[in-house]
């Protein structure tokens, strides 16, 4: 086809006759042509440059960033260890220190309560000092208790003889009595006969009687004055020994009452001696009793950690026994600052992290009062399904709320790694239409993973807590 197009003679004609025309007018106009082939040499190189130019493409749009907010208003949590507590998991513990005489069960006995566990004693001969200070305390208690009843029997006849002695005083009190009365009635009549007497003596001196008969009648005056006097004296001596008001009658009463006081002290002082020597026995044997650990459930030995002829000390833990029944009492206690304790929202629940997985809990009780050093307990019972998951003594993280859903208005607490720190100022990042915005707040305490946000937070803000956020992006939550 080449061969052909370039030997056919209208087109050989027609070059031979356009090179003719070129190389003509470039002799007769080298310079136009000059400035012709560089102009479309520009032109040429133009079109290339655009040709090659590579189309733009158009940018696409920045998505927003997934973001988790935290609202103003809400109870924040501060997280929190927990120490696990299971009553259902006892460690038998060395109460007094010895040698182990004797191991009596192994490790997965089933035991009951009251079952001797271990037997120790003073020295490697197998003596036990506290078993026979228990036996002396019994045997002294014992003596109490034997002459007990005769001692009783002894004081109550003492009583019974002063009753008896101040009974006398008053029979004999009666007769003299009586004796006093007659007295005074013959003081009385031989008052009346004295009287005639004085009577007609006086009426015979003023008559001019003789003086024979006025001197027997003296006489007779005399001698029956005599015997009034003497009766008299008499009456005043019964009377004296008879009314209980005078000190004589006041002393037989007051030596009855200090005699029935007495033996009463005595009483109460047999009583007393005899439920101090029964204490003083019980105690001795509860010292006996610290030689022979027991297992105070029915249960299985887990671990019997000592053998006979180890020396122990007080405090040493000797075996652990795990309790039969399913224990309902298993408890995480978390020591908080007084804030929080103060502060824990009664109405939202706490989660409590066991074995990765979150449970929802309220505290059965929170302290009043300091229980470790500053700290107060907060006290939650573990749900008895996930009771098996966990060992006493464990540590699990719980996140307690602070406040309630209207109180952080005032002063809220957000989480402390949402707040960006420069060397003057506090930063937060807010959502503000799905946009960071920065603002600058000022902080207060720190209690956990929280701080308090003191100014610049107001109900409703929504704070971001990611880290890889900053001011001017646009967000969204999930």
């Amino acid at each position: 086809m080449a061969d052909i197009r370039l030997h056919n003679p209208v087109k050989k004609n027609f070059l031979k006759k356009w090179y003719s025309n070129t190389t003509g007018y470039i002799k007769r106009k080298p310079l136009g042509s000059f400035f012709i082939t560089l102009g479309l040499l520009f032109i040429i190189i133009i079109i290339g440059h655009v040709a090659n130019q590579p189309k733009q493409q158009a940018t696409p749009p920045v998505p927003p960033k997934t973001v988790t907010l935290f609202s103003i208003g809400e109870a924040p949590k501060a997280t929190f260890q927990a120490k696990i507590e299971k009553a259902g998991v006892i460690k038998i513990i060395a109460q007094a220190g010895g040698v182990v005489q004797s191991v009596s069960v192994t490790d997965g006995s089933t035991v009951k309560k009251g079952k001797q566990l271990i037997a120790l004693s003073s020295n490697y001969q197998g003596g036990n000092a506290l078993a026979l200070q228990a036996q002396v305390a019994q045997a002294q208690y014992q003596n109490v208790v034997d002459t007990f009843g005769q001692q009783q029997d002894t004081i109550n006849k003492q009583k019974a003889i002063a009753d008896a002695t101040l009974n006398n005083y008053y029979d004999q009190q009666s007769i003299a009595s009586q004796s006093a009365n007659n007295t005074s009635s013959l003081i009385n009549s031989n008052q009346s006969v004295l009287d005639f007497l004085n009577q007609q003596l006086t009426a015979d001196q003023n008559n001019g009687t003789s003086s024979a008969t006025i001197n027997t009648e003296q006489s007779q005056i005399n001698t029956l004055q005599g015997a009034q006097n003497s009766m008299k004296a008499s009456l005043s001596n019964i009377q004296e020994q008879t009314d209980t008001g005078k000190p004589q009658g006041q002393l037989s009463t007051t030596q009855h009452d200090l005699t029935i006081d007495q033996l009463n002290l005595q009483e109460k002082s047999l009583e007393l001696n005899k439920e101090v020597t029964g204490l003083q026995a019980a105690l001795a044997q509860v010292s006996a009793d610290t030689m022979l650990p027991a297992s105070p459930v029915n249960g299985v030995v887990e671990r019997v950690f000592v053998h006979p002829g180890e020396l122990v000390s007080p405090g040493t833990e000797l075996a652990v026994v795990t309790a039969d029944e399913a224990s309902s009492q298993t408890v995480a206690v978390a020591d908080v600052p007084a804030q929080i304790a103060q502060n824990i929202s009664r109405v939202e629940s706490s989660n409590l992290v066991i074995e990765g997985t979150s449970y929802s809990l309220k505290p059965f009780y929170v302290s009043t009062d300091a229980t470790d050093g500053l700290l107060y307990s907060i006290f939650y019972t573990v749900p008895d399904a996930e009771s098996s998951l966990v060992t006493d003594g464990q540590y699990v993280s719980v996140a307690i709320p602070i406040g309630s859903a209207k109180t952080g208005v005032t002063v809220p607490f957000v989480p402390i790694d949402a707040v960006y720190q420069t060397q003057n100022s506090n930063y937060l990042l807010v959502d503000e239409n799905n946009k960071a915005v920065s603002r600058q707040v000022s902080v207060g305490n720190v209690f956990g993973s929280y701080i308090e946000i003191t100014n610049g937070l107001q109900l409703g803000d929504q704070v971001i807590l990611n880290r890889n956020i900053v001011a001017g992006d646009k967000v969204t939550t999930e």
